[in-house]
This record gives C-alpha cells, sequence and structure tokens, in this order.
C-alpha cells in the first residue's frame, strides 16, 4: 500500500511545479512547457483519487471511534466499498507511475530544468539595476497613464 502522507507530498510538488510553469511560462520553450503541465495535470488528478480516498478513510475512522463510544458500530460494507476504492486508486497510480507517459514527464521536467538553469546562467551578470529599465520603466508608464486618467 502506498503511504497516505508520500501521495499527499506528491501531489503538494506535483500542483507547485504546475504553479512554477506558469511563473516561468515566458521563457520556458512554449512545447515541452505545455506538454509538462497536461503531464502534470494527468498525474495530479490519479495522485488525487488516493489522496480522496485516504482523506476519507481517515475520516471515517474517526466517525467510526465517535460512533463506537455512543454504542453504534458502521456498517462494514461502507468500510470495504471504501478500502476497494482505495485499492483501485492505488493500482490506478502505481501503473501510470510505471508507465511511458510518467517517464516522459520525468525527462520533459529534466530538460526544463536545464533550460532554467542556463537561463539563469546567461544572467549571473544581470543586477536589479541594469534590468530595471527594461521591465520595470513600461509597467510604470502604464501605471502612471492609467493614473492620470483617474477622476
Amino acid at each position: 500500500a502506498m503511504h497516505p502522507e508520500g501521495v499527499h507530498q506528491m501531489r503538494v510538488a506535483t500542483r507547485r511545479l504546475r504553479e512554477a510553469l506558469c511563473v516561468f511560462a515566458d521563457v520556458l520553450p512554449a512545447t515541452e512547457r505545455d506538454r509538462l503541465a497536461d503531464d502534470l495535470a494527468w498525474l495530479g488528478r490519479r495522485l488525487g483519487v488516493v489522496r480522496d480516498c485516504d482523506v476519507q478513510r481517515a475520516r471515517l475512522d474517526g466517525y467510526a471511534r465517535r460512533l463506537a463510544r455512543e454504542g453504534v458500530k458502521l456498517p462494514a460494507a461502507l468500510e470495504t466499498e471504501l478500502e476497494a476504492r482505495r485499492r483501485q486508486a492505488q493500482a490506478n497510480l502505481r501503473r501510470a507511475l510505471d508507465g511511458p507517459r510518467y517517464q516522459r514527464l520525468l525527462d520533459d521536467h529534466r530538460a526544463l530544468r536545464g533550460a532554467l538553469v542556463n537561463l539563469a546562467g546567461g544572467m549571473a551578470e544581470t543586477t536589479i539595476g541594469r534590468a530595471a529599465p527594461e521591465h520595470v520603466a513600461p509597467a510604470l508608464a502604464g501605471l502612471i497613464r492609467r493614473g492620470n486618467r483617474l477622476t
């Protein structure tokens, strides 16, 4: 069985990577970036199904303990059904992690990470003072134009 915390951490990392692709969208090769974003969404959906089962399992355990204090036992069918869904979700995730699409995701991630490292290396001599006129001046001019239109 997959450890719930491991699934959760992988899901968080997947969401953070997707956000990083958005932040760096302008400096990453579009084809690889878009494919990686699609593959991360695909993986995130599979992780989400397992995570949802893990969360429901924890909630069910909590309900069962509270009800047991009142002398009520949850129907075994609830636990059986949830466990069956959880096993199926984990099996689907395992197949995904063993498949070619996940390998492509890892390869694309390495390639884009390399592109960012190269970009950062090329910008090593750039200072904020040198970059500001190109990046800040147009934004500031737009802000001033919009401010001047205020009444």
